[in-house]
């Protein structure tokens, strides 16, 4: 069912609409190259693609910039990796809803440390789908195939919960 309300937000048409917004991204991404070879002047590679990587997220997911390519720098990156090596940690476990309510109360630093990520996350995420629902637009992206996604055969919308769920997931 939740395929058949999303598959038309990630057809290839709907996809295609989206390259101007990677195209833009990407000039941003060329800029800042050219800048560091003009000076000459070192770079973390891996930073620039990560900052390049989110904002073209953001933008194709919540119609919105982290503005991690202007800022050089992007908090999220390092919740999205606790948030990442949490859930490949507890995917290994059985009984994973136990665990996931038992991290919460971990006296672990490291491991408070990864929900933490994961609460920022889900907060980020939270963020995004209120400011979208109280500013609406026509801009096509992922979040708004999410709210206008309606079941094939019964007409229903997905709860704000579900939206919440899979904008995590894009996240």
């Amino acid at each position: 069912m939740r395929r058949r309300q999303l598959s038309h937000g990630f057809s290839q048409a709907s996809i295609e609409k989206l390259q101007p917004i990677i195209e833009e991204q990407m000039a941003k991404l060329i800029a800042t190259l050219q800048e560091y070879a003009k000076t000459g002047q070192s770079f973390d590679m891996k930073n620039l693609i990560s900052c390049f990587v989110l904002d073209i997220l953001g933008e194709v997911a919540f119609s919105r910039s982290f503005n991690a390519q202007a800022a050089a720098r992007a908090d999220e990156i390092p919740a999205i990796n606790d948030h990442l090596f949490l859930a490949c940690f507890i995917g290994e476990l059985a009984g994973q809803n136990f665990w996931k309510y038992l991290i919460s109360w971990s006296p672990i630093p490291w491991i408070r440390r990864l929900a933490e990520s994961r609460a920022q996350l889900k907060q980020t995420c939270s963020d995004a789908i209120a400011y979208k629902l109280a500013n609406p637009s026509k801009r096509a992206d992922l979040l708004q195939n999410l709210i206008n996604a309606k079941d094939p055969d019964s007409g229903q919308s997905l709860s704000i919960l579900d939206i919440n769920t899979e904008a995590f997931a894009m996240l």
